[in-house]
């Protein structure tokens, strides 16, 4: 998302914002159909261990006190179902243009506390840190539920019960 703020100076957004230009540019010109993903934070079965969700669970399977830094920070989650059926509908569907860029995300943000909410365990911590403002702009996250007749299933108390099961 950060590819989108015009002050960055990451070079990580630097690239992903000229390889989705190189891509829209080129895409026509060479024949080749692109499409381009914008993901947000995917959960579900078989998580990187470092990310949010998956550090919180094997704390509490090891029963070890969890200290969250931002538990304001807003996050969108989208199941690794959800994700899953969206790739389906791409794979299934015959594209006319040559170029897309998608936001694939639920579309709505839930601060971490909120999340930590929906799990019921004893030792969790939140200490308060200011938050980065990050750009967050989801706005045309509908063009893919749109072009795709998709819209997420799954809920983020859902899948959160689901997770930690």
């Amino acid at each position: 998302v950060s590819e989108f703020n015009d002050q960055n100076k990451d070079i990580y957004a630097k690239c992903k914002t000229r390889t989705s230009k190189y891509f829209s540019v080129n895409s026509s010109k060479f024949n080749i159909q692109t499409i381009i993903l914008q993901l947000f934070y995917i959960y579900g079965v078989d998580e990187n261990s470092h990310r949010l969700l998956s550090h919180i669970k094997n704390k509490i399977l090891s029963n070890r006190k969890i200290i969250i830094k931002n538990p304001d920070q807003k996050i969108d989650f989208l199941n690794v179902k959800d994700f899953n059926r969206a790739l389906k509908k791409i794979v299934d569907k015959n594209l006319n243009k040559k170029f897309y860029r998608y936001k694939l995300c639920y579309g709505k943000k839930y601060s971490v506390k909120n999340v930590l909410s929906f799990i019921n365990y004893k030792s969790i911590f939140l200490n308060r840190k200011k938050l980065k403002i990050v750009n967050y702009n989801i706005s045309g996250y509908k063009k893919f539920n749109l072009d795709f007749k998709w819209k997420p299933k799954i809920n983020i108390e859902n899948g959160i019960n689901e997770y930690f099961k």
